[in-house]
């Protein structure tokens, strides 16, 4: 997802408007753990459908073996990738039944933030890296889920669909307790769906 349009809250730490890492929501910078509610800690599945993340290691691996053509081979891997980014989205080319909205815990230079922004009723939407390092997956319980590493932090984004019937102002209450960063896993629930079934369909996990 591209964090450019996110709705964050305005910078007054005194209004609580944060949420804490492995709150219960979000992974655990840097490992393969999940927090669930209760405080316990169970190992994490990831179904990946596409990421950059260890091109770094390919890379460092090319300037070993054949530095000459690294440059060459750099722009093949990239390329390549690309590839497979486009062929992701085409796969997930699917209209959901309601929007979708991405709820993000926010690493910002200052501090990490929770914010949301809304997109299409499109799959394919979700599938917006943006930063050096991106991965997309379904995790364990179904959830489509964004890891994003930058040079001031992580990024963890989690994918939902509008339950059917909501009004407005249903909406705009569940958006206003993302940006207070006072949200549970009750309220997502409450408010929205998973649609990791549907990424599943296709790849067959």
């Amino acid at each position: 997802m591209n964090t450019k349009n996110v709705n964050v809250p305005r910078r007054d730490t005194s209004s609580g408007g944060t949420i804490e890492k492995g709150s219960g929501i979000f992974p655990d910078p840097g490992t393969d753990k999940i927090h669930n509610l209760t405080g316990g800690i169970t190992m994490e599945t990831k179904n990946i459908i596409w990421s950059n993340y260890g091109l770094n290691l390919i890379l460092n691996r090319i300037d070993k073996e054949d530095s000459e053509n690294k440059d060459i081979l750099m722009e093949c891997m990239y390329n390549r990738n690309a590839e497979f980014l486009e062929n992701a989205r085409k796969d997930l080319f699917k209209i959901l039944p309601e929007n979708i909205i991405a709820i993000a815990d926010l690493g910002l230079w200052d501090g990490r933030r929770s914010g949301y922004k809304d997109l299409d009723n499109n799959l394919a939407s979700v599938l917006d890296p943006c930063e050096d390092y991106d991965t997309f997956y379904v995790d364990q319980n179904g959830d489509v889920r964004h890891e994003s590493i930058h040079h001031d932090g992580t990024n963890y984004i989690l994918y939902r669909q509008w339950r059917p019937d909501l009004s407005d102002e249903q909406k705009d209450r569940f958006r206003a307790k993302i940006l207070s960063g006072k949200y549970t896993r009750r309220d997502i629930n409450r408010y929205t769906v998973r649609i990791g079934q549907y990424v599943a369909d296709v790849y067959e996990f």
